[in-house]
C-alpha cells in the first residue's frame, strides 16, 4: 500500500508557492529526490531552509524569494548556501517565516498568554486572603 499524502501534489511547473510556505508541504515534494543526491543534502534540511524539490535533477527552489539552487556537493549546506546566494530572501532575513513554524508559535503564545492571566488570577486571590 501506498501513502497519500495529506495535500495534493506540488506541480513543478507551477507550484503554490503560499501552500509550500509550509516546511511540512515542501518536506512532501521531495518523494523522488533522487538518492545520489540524498547523501550529499538531506530534505529534512533543504525544507527546512524554506526550499522544495522541483522534479528535476537536485535542483530545489525557495518558498519566498524563488530562488533556485542546484549541483549540490558534499560539505554543502542549505542554511548556508541559500543565505550566500539569496541574502535578500524575506525568510532569510527572518521577514517571513514558515507557516508550520508560525502556527506552532501562535499556539506557544496564546499557551503562555492563558499561563499568564492564571498566574496573575491566582496572586489576585492570593493577596486578597493574605489581606
Amino acid at each position: 500500500m501506498v501513502p497519500v499524502p495529506l495535500i495534493p501534489p506540488i506541480d513543478g511547473s507551477h507550484p503554490d508557492f503560499i501552500q509550500l510556505q509550509s516546511e511540512s508541504a515542501r518536506l512532501l515534494t521531495f518523494h523522488d529526490w533522487p538518492s545520489s543526491a540524498g547523501h550529499i543534502v538531506e530534505p529534512r534540511d533543504l525544507a527546512a531552509t524554506g526550499l522544495f524539490y522541483t522534479g528535476h535533477a537536485d535542483r530545489v527552489q525557495c518558498a519566498f524569494c524563488r530562488g533556485c539552487l542546484r549541483s549540490w556537493r558534499p560539505g554543502d549546506r542549505p542554511d548556508q548556501e541559500h543565505r550566500r546566494h539569496f541574502p535578500d530572501c524575506p525568510l532569510i532575513r527572518g521577514a517571513a517565516g514558515d507557516a508550520d513554524f508560525r502556527a506552532s508559535r501562535t499556539i506557544d503564545t496564546r499557551q503562555q498568554q492563558q499561563q499568564a492571566v492564571a498566574a496573575s488570577s491566582t496572586f489576585t486571590l492570593t493577596s486578597r486572603l493574605v489581606r
